[in-house]
């Protein structure tokens, strides 16, 4: 049985739920994963960089993967966007590309609550002048309510037939008409009630006020 190996430090690894939620998303094996954290012990603090040999990784591991297993493993991570390898014996073997970036996904999450702050403020502002534009609609057509409804020109109703024949025979009678200069249907009114004559029904008594026509 394999017995793990507490000479390698540091004596903890940890990842970004970020990180581990990519991994998973992406189908990344339990190898990879392995591999992966691995590479992370050497990565201290905010570090993105790191140099363990394939032996150390496999330390790191409690000697369960073979150094093909491994390199499988880094290929993986690799084509992926996880690492960059560089030089074996450099302090830049492997790059972790997704430490960096998890980084600059934190500081736009935590900026968005202000930016949803400024569109809240926004929108409401806009509400506002919606209420108030609304408002002004409200007032204007309650004005205009009023004005219809107490300033509406009075509509006159029609003249009666004997409102009609009164008015002319104070014109003939005061010369300030004649018949001649009424219109056609007065002078049909006056014609026929003329002719149907007082006693007989007729409006107007036009022999009292001495008119011949």
């Amino acid at each position: 049985m394999t017995t793990a190996d507490y000479t390698i430090a540091p004596d903890y690894t940890n990842i970004s739920t970020l990180e581990l939620q990519e991994l998973c998303i992406k189908g990344a094996s339990g190898a990879v994963i392995k591999v992966y954290l691995a590479i992370n012990l050497f990565a201290y603090g905010a570090k993105r960089t790191a140099f363990p040999s394939l032996s150390t990784i496999s330390k790191a591991c409690g000697n369960v993967l073979n150094k093909r297993t491994i390199t499988r493993a880094i290929d993986w991570l690799v084509e992926n966007g996880f690492l960059e390898k560089g030089s074996p014996r450099t302090r830049t073997r492997f790059t972790l590309l997704r430490k960096g970036l998890v980084a600059i996904k934190k500081a736009v999450t935590s900026d968005k609550p202000s930016e949803s702050k400024a569109t809240s403020k926004k929108v409401g502002q806009n509400r506002s002048k919606v209420g108030q534009t609304a408002n002004q609609i409200r007032k204007k057509k309650n004005r205009n309510d009023y004005k219809a409804r107490f300033q509406r020109p009075v509509k006159k109703s029609p003249k009666t037939p004997l409102e009609t024949l009164s008015e002319v025979v104070k014109a003939l009678v005061s010369g300030e008409g004649t018949f001649s200069e009424l219109d056609n249907d007065t002078k049909a009114l006056v014609l026929k009630d003329y002719e149907k004559g007082f006693e007989s029904g007729g409006l107007v008594n036009w022999s009292l006020w001495g008119i011949v026509l």
